[in-house]
């Protein structure tokens, strides 16, 4: 699924670590593969009951991308979602559609990404901040000899500094909010097995302008 990592993660517009929480409704038996083995390297099968779950799905680099449903009491079941093909993922807000022949699992994925992004609260002030400079540092070096005599001579080097200052800023603020709703279709049919709903929001402080520190 290296590709269909890649393009989620440009499809969802996300940083290095994104958690979209939700729940997954099963309608009938879900027979998938989940993780296992050490480090869950490996993987076996294993069969969701109908019902509905706590779930979420975890995107945390280009090549992880994982169902999870979380039960209270018992191991979460992590099910991977792996293609090898290019798959056409919108960018920001469209359809999504794998098959499974090109998915390493039995179903069809469709579904559908939704993003918002508000800019707001566009400000100016001064803030704190650190500064570093280089600076030729002198010091007495004292050593003393065998017969009790103390000698001291000044040594200098150049040392790294850090000093406390203020800048000028300008920013504001962004919420981005995102949707993703995902069918697991019985493969080359449009009957739906089970349904993922889960959303995901961050807020950001975006800095427009920042001058030295002073």
């Amino acid at each position: 699924m290296k590709r269909l990592f890649v393009l989620l993660v440009a499809a969802l517009s996300l940083n290095s670590c994104l958690t979209l929480d939700g729940n997954l409704t099963v309608r009938e038996t879900l027979s998938v593969k989940k993780k296992s083995g050490l480090f869950g390297l490996g993987t076996k099968k294993t069969q969701i009951a109908p019902g509905a779950y706590r779930a979420k799905i975890d995107i945390v680099s280009n090549d992880s991308f994982v169902l999870q449903l979380v039960r209270d009491g018992e191991k979460d079941i992590r099910i991977p979602l792996k293609s090898d093909r290019n798959l056409n993922v919108p960018h920001g807000n469209g359809p999504i559609f794998v098959s499974n022949r090109e998915l390493n699992q039995d179903y069809d994925l469709a579904g559908d990404i939704r993003t918002e992004v508000d800019e707001y609260g566009y400000a100016r002030g001064r803030e704190s901040c650190t500064w570093t400079t280089t600076e030729r540092r002198c010091r007495p070096v004292c050593t003393r000899s065998a017969d009790g005599s103390q000698h001291c001579e000044k040594v200098c080097k150049e040392e790294t500094i850090t000093y406390n200052g203020y800048q000028e800023v300008q920013y504001h603020y962004r919420k981005t909010f995102r949707a993703l709703e995902l069918d697991f279709l019985k493969g080359g049919s449009n009957q739906r097995v089970a349904n993922f709903s889960g959303t995901d929001t961050q807020n950001e402080k975006i800095y427009d302008f920042k001058s030295s520190c002073y």
